[in-house]
Parts: structure tokens; C-alpha cells; sequence
């Protein structure tokens, strides 16, 4: 787990996760508000497999940064 170069908290991201390189899930926050206990957000997500699916493609561009280094976990 690592963070990421850019600032998300003024987007509905939720979590942004790849698994082996070749597995990922993207959340999104919905609904709702984070200042409202009485209304609070909902989190929805799809996830991707393989070298060629458009959402891995994505978050392999995203995080290529991290995935290179010598050490990425």
C-alpha cells in the first residue's frame, strides 16, 4: 500500500487498488455526504482482470511511477 502523487479528496474516489499487476478494483463514493452521519456516502466499485482490460491498462499508467521501483511493496 503506497499513496498516491495525486490529491483525490476533492473527487467521489474511493479506492483505487491492483492486485499482481493484472487484478484491480476502483471504488467510488456516492450519495450522501462524509459530514453527515445522517446521510452518509455509499461506495460502489468495478473491478478488472488481465493485461488488456481497459481499467488495468489505466491504473498500470497511474501508478507506473510506483510499480517500477525497486521495491513496490
Amino acid at each position: 500500500m503506497f499513496e498516491s502523487l495525486w490529491v483525490w479528496s476533492d473527487t467521489s474516489a474511493g479506492r483505487l487498488m491492483m492486485i499482481d499487476g493484472r487484478k484491480t478494483l476502483v471504488s467510488a463514493l456516492v450519495n450522501g455526504t462524509d459530514a453527515s452521519p445522517s446521510d452518509p456516502r455509499s461506495e460502489t466499485a468495478i473491478w478488472g482482470e488481465g493485461d488488456t482490460n481497459s481499467l488495468v491498462v489505466v491504473l498500470k499508467a497511474i501508478f507506473t511511477w510506483r510499480l517500477d521501483s525497486e521495491n513496490p511493496y
